[in-house]
């Protein structure tokens, strides 16, 4: 299985998880600016780590990872557009995906929201003292998503935003997990189980605040990019509303 299939599968490929390294004096509230970094493993993988990189500029998230097979994997989120366009450089081709088509193709097949659960359990993970928060995605699998309320605002909102990103590319919704990362809390750790062993898992690695160019969020003029199939989602789905 490569990474992208792995991503795709998982939905928080995003993906997504990340705890930020010490950052004194970044406590603005405005949009963050910057590098997030991640790390994904699984027994798939073997002992590899899988880098994933997010670029966030305000509500526009550049997100990368490099498949041994497929080859570099780029993601361009733009959250105020509703658009998402997933590119396979080797091959010089992407997909573009209307978030708004999505919405509607998931409520067309009711699926079941997805929904966290305070565990009730705590724990101190990257330095950052979190507590934990499960989703079931089905009767076997479920994500154990490590919170903490401990980053600066602007940082929080910016690890929001690559979560977001990330539930995009797989097709994937939670509204109600939104909504919780709204009142304050980011992700340092999430595991994804399947019948309670862990399978995948995402955790922080680091954060940079900087300031980043407007034209790395565009994709290349050589890059050929067609437009999203909804039929191609089937009607086997994992998450909704």
């Amino acid at each position: 299985m490569t990474i992208r299939q792995i991503l795709r599968r998982l939905y928080f490929s995003c993906i997504l998880f990340f705890a930020v390294a010490a950052v004194p004096g970044i406590l603005s509230a405005q949009a963050f600016e910057g590098e997030i970094k991640m790390e994904m493993s699984s027994p798939m993988l073997g002992t590899q780590k899988v880098p994933i990189i997010f670029e966030v500029k305000g509500d526009k998230v550049l997100q990368s990872a490099d498949d041994p097979k497929a080859g570099k994997i780029t993601v361009y989120t733009d959250m105020k557009a509703g658009t998402q366009i997933i590119v396979q450089e080797a091959q010089k081709q992407g997909m573009e995906i209307d978030q708004t088509m999505i919405d509607s193709v998931m409520k067309k097949m009711k699926m079941q929201p997805l929904i966290p659960k305070e565990a009730g359990k705590k724990e101190k993970i990257s330095g950052y003292n979190c507590e934990l928060y499960t989703i079931m995605i089905d009767s076997t699998q479920e994500m154990d998503l490590w919170l903490t309320k401990e980053f600066p605002k602007n940082i929080a909102e910016g690890i929001r935003n690559c979560t977001d990103a990330g539930m995009k590319n797989t097709g994937i919704k939670s509204d109600a997990l939104m909504a919780l990362l709204r009142t304050g809390y980011a992700q340092v750790r999430m595991d994804v189980k399947q019948g309670g062993v862990t399978q995948f898992s995402n955790q922080y690695i680091s954060a940079e605040p900087k300031k980043l160019s407007e034209a790395m969020f565009t994709v290349p003029s050589d890059i050929k990019v067609t437009k999203f199939d909804p039929a191609a989602m089937g009607s086997g789905g994992a998450g909704g509303q």
